[in-house]
C-alpha cells in the first residue's frame, strides 16, 4: 500500500513504537471504567495482531493489557463498594438478588470474564455485594491468565491471514457481532426454556 492508501489506523501504529503502543492498549483498557471506547476483546485481539506482525513482544503486550484490564475491573468494584451503604440496596428485592450474588459471586466475576457485554454490571455488583477488591482481583487475574492469552492467540491467527491491522479488524468485528448475537439470544431463550421446564401444578380430580 502507498502512504495515500494505507488506511488511517494503520499509519497511526506504523507511527508509535512498541512502548507507546501499551500505552494506548493501557489507556483504552482504563477508559473501560467509564465508558469502553473499545471492547476488551479488540483490545486484547489487535495487540495479537501486532505481536504476529513482529511490531511488540508477547509478554510485554499480555502484560499491558493485564495491567490496563484488571486495573480498572479493580477501580469499578471498589468504587461500587463505597455505594453499598446505600438505601436502595436494602430494599428487600434488590437485598435478596445481592444474597444470591454472594453465594456464588466468586463463579459468576470467574465465568464473566469470558462473558463480553455483561461484565461491567456483574464488577458492580460484586463490589456493592461486599466482596472485598482482594478477592475480586484474585479472581479476576486467574481468570485472565486464561482469557487474557487465548484472545491474544486468536488476534495472532486473525493477523498471519491479513495484510493489516484495518483488515484484520473486519474479522474481529465479524467475531464479535456472532458474539453479541449469540448472547442476546441465549438471554431472550433462557427464560422460556426454564418456564417450559416448570411442572404445571396438578389439578385435582375430586368433585
Amino acid at each position: 500500500m502507498t502512504p495515500t492508501t494505507t488506511p488511517v489506523i494503520d499509519r497511526f501504529l506504523a507511527g508509535l513504537t512498541e512502548w507507546q503502543i501499551y500505552a494506548v492498549a493501557i489507556g483504552l483498557l482504563l477508559q473501560g471504567v467509564v465508558v469502553a471506547v473499545a471492547p476488551e476483546e479488540v483490545v486484547l485481539m489487535s495487540l495479537g495482531v501486532l505481536w504476529s506482525q513482529n511490531r511488540i513482544h508477547f509478554l510485554r503486550g499480555l502484560t499491558a493489557a493485564a495491567l490496563g484490564l484488571l486495573s480498572a475491573n479493580l477501580i469499578i468494584v471498589f468504587v461500587a463498594g463505597r455505594f453499598s451503604h446505600l438505601s436502595i440496596f436494602r430494599k428487600p428485592a434488590v437485598h435478596k438478588r445481592l444474597e444470591k450474588f454472594r453465594k456464588r459471586g466468586k463463579w459468576i466475576v470467574f465465568l464473566t470474564r469470558f462473558t463480553p457485554f455483561i461484565r461491567g454490571p456483574v464488577y458492580y455488583a460484586a463490589g456493592i455485594s461486599g466482596m472485598s477488591p482482594a478477592q475480586f482481583f484474585k479472581i479476576d487475574a486467574l481468570a485472565f491468565c486464561i482469557h487474557g492469552p487465548l484472545i491474544f492467540l486468536i488476534g495472532a491467527a486473525i493477523g498471519l491471514h491479513t495484510g493489516s491491522i484495518t483488515e484484520a479488524y473486519k474479522y474481529i468485528a465479524i467475531g464479535a457481532l456472532s458474539v453479541a448475537v449469540a448472547i442476546a439470544a441465549g438471554t431472550w431463550l433462557s427464560p422460556r426454556f426454564s418456564k417450559a421446564k416448570k411442572p404445571t401444578p396438578a389439578t385435582s380430580s375430586d368433585p
